[in-house]
């Protein structure tokens, strides 16, 4: 190809006899100096941000400084070792391969068909024994506040029993699901198909989470179902406590700002809306109510409004109830019976009439 020739700009003047001379090339492949002057000259009317020197404290001071300081002082930190802590990615994934074992087919990265189905659900639960196992261990080390080889021991022996035991519940979980997403379709009018539920409803995710914190829950696994819960109520807006006992077909609709507390007990066939709370009164000592029942009781086949809130221990939702919204109830309503608000009153006056003589005349 034919060469470029650019001219250099100094060279058009001679510098000594103040004449033109022959201007001097310089060969060059599409890139010349002017491209290069321009861009030095774009690059010096950048403007630049003073930024004052400051005075930095010594590195070893900083941390020294850190780590005496509040909460984590040594003081405050009576078990060291939080490399026994579960991770909360790993329980994270410990929800994902339960779900895939519940549901198969509807969360994987691949097609699961008859073909392959048995040879999925044994990869998956492999795997999910591993990891149940060794978050397990951390949950219970951390419990005994205990890292020596003996207890190391004994808390892998419990996690293998908790996660055999674990396994074994899970085709129940996955009944009591079926119809929880049952209970999903027949009570929503605008649901499609089990599919669409399964995928788009919170309801029925913080139910599965809540299903499988509940059952490590109750197998004694410390820490362990409180992370759980927490991560479906970061993923959902729905706040369950694992502790607390729900019945199969339950139906929360929408479900945001939905909270269940820790000793609440559900019926089955139950239909909770959006904001309601089953909660505890408050108390001045909330230790000194460890292990106590302070939350409602609702039974079978109860509808709770959006926005109610009830409250107490003693308070039973009997069978067949309705609850309505933005109520506090503190009461326990008979079953079969209705807890509502009085209409309200709703005054009319008469409106004023459009001037629209102004604007005829002004046509």
């Amino acid at each position: 190809s034919a060469s470029r020739f650019l001219a250099k700009p100094s060279a058009m003047q001679s510098p000594r006899s103040g004449c033109e001379s022959k201007p001097k090339f310089v060969r060059s492949h599409g890139v010349g100096p002017p491209i290069a002057q321009l861009g030095r000259q774009l690059t010096s009317r950048v403007p630049t941000t003073y930024i004052p020197r400051v005075k930095r404290p010594a590195t070893s001071d900083l941390v020294d400084r850190l780590i005496n300081q509040g909460s984590i002082s040594p003081a405050n930190r009576p078990f060291m070792d939080v490399f026994s802590l579960p991770r909360r990615q790993i329980v994270e994934n410990i929800l994902a391969l339960a779900r895939k074992i519940v549901f198969p087919g509807i969360f994987d990265e691949y097609r699961v068909n008859n073909a392959n189905l048995k040879y999925h659900i044994g990869m998956l639960t492999s795997e999910l024994k591993q990891v149940i196992e060794d978050q397990v261990t951390r949950a219970t080390l951390y419990s005994w506040k205990d890292t020596s080889p003996k207890a190391t021991e004994e808390c892998a022996r419990r996690a293998q029993k908790i996660s055999a035991e674990f396994l074994e519940s899970l085709p129940l979980l996955r009944s009591i699901l079926a119809d929880d997403v049952d209970a999903s379709l027949r009570g929503d009018p605008a649901a499609k198909s089990a599919e669409e539920i399964i995928l788009c409803y919170p309801g029925v995710e913080a139910i599965f989470i809540h299903r499988v914190a509940h059952e490590l829950h109750r197998l004694g696994v410390p820490l362990l179902p409180r992370m759980m819960s927490s991560y479906g109520q970061y993923r959902t807006a729905i706040d369950i406590h694992p502790g607390a006992k729900i019945g199969k077909a339950i139906f929360m609709d929408h479900g945001s700002g939905l909270v269940i507390g820790e000793t609440t007990e559900i019926g089955k066939n139950v239909k909770l809306f959006h904001g309601v709370t089953l909660g505890a009164l408050s108390y001045q000592d909330g230790q000194a109510m460890a292990g106590v029942k302070r939350h409602p009781t609702i039974e079978d086949d109860v509808t709770i409004y959006a926005g109610a809130v009830i409250l107490g221990g003693d308070t039973v939702i009997g069978a067949g109830a309705t609850v309505g919204g933005s109520l506090c109830v503190t009461n326990s309503v008979p079953p079969g019976h209705m807890a509502y608000q009085p209409p309200l009153e709703v005054f009319s006056k008469p409106m004023k009439p459009k001037n629209t003589t102004a604007r005829k005349e002004e046509s």
